[in-house]
């Protein structure tokens, strides 16, 4: 007479539980009534296993699909993060030229103004290029103050910029510990499934 045992073997890349029979020889012929009780036994210890693997194989569907979800977040900051510090960049170029742009237009007040005093020693005649020149000084004031207004904007822009990059770089560092997390969850419920595996072959 032989003894059928059942052992389950749960196959965690298609998450589904196969079972296999196999055969083992008693040492002695047991009276029917012991018989049908150890089969009952294995019966319950089967149907746990099952239950059990089931639990296993459905907690371990919800952590990779909360993990897949958290990495999709974590692409999604990641894009953001990288378009804040392309706009930051952009920005900050945007300020140099500006910059420059003053000096240059400082660069020509000075200019015009010592060549206003030069004109101011000069004879009645040089009066109206004198008025000329004292226009063209205050367009040119004017407009250093209008540069002066944006470059005031774009820095305040600036500052924006560098604070929501630094947001996102927090918020994507708690999502990497999040995704570590879920992750040696889902390993140690892997080891604990094994373990089960294991005991049950024994």
């Amino acid at each position: 007479m032989e003894k059928k045992v059942c052992v389950i073997e749960t196959d965690f890349h298609q998450y589904r539980p196969t079972v296999t029979i196999r055969s083992k020889p008693l040492a002695h012929v047991k009276p029917l009534p012991q018989c049908q009780q150890a089969e009952m036994r294995e019966k319950e210890e089967l149907k746990k296993a099952i239950e059990q693997s089931d639990r296993l194989v459905s907690r371990v569907r919800e952590l990779e699909e909360k993990n897949a979800g958290l990495c999709k977040e974590k692409n999604e900051v990641f894009i953001r993060l990288r378009a804040e510090k392309e706009s930051l960049q952009e920005t900050e170029q945007r300020c140099t030229q500006l910059v420059k742009a003053k000096r240059e237009l400082e660069s020509q007040v000075a200019d015009l103004s010592d060549r206003l005093e030069e004109e101011e020693s000069c004879t009645a005649e040089l009066a109206s290029q004198k008025y000329r020149l004292e226009s063209e000084c205050n367009s040119l004031k004017k407009d250093i103050e209008e540069l002066e207004g944006t470059l005031t904007a774009v820095e305040k822009e600036k500052q924006s910029a560098e604070i929501n990059v630094r947001a996102l770089s927090g918020e994507l560092s708690q999502r990497d510990e999040t995704v570590g997390k879920l992750q040696k969850e889902k390993e140690h419920l892997v080891e604990l499934s094994q373990v089960s595996k294991i005991k049950r072959n024994l």
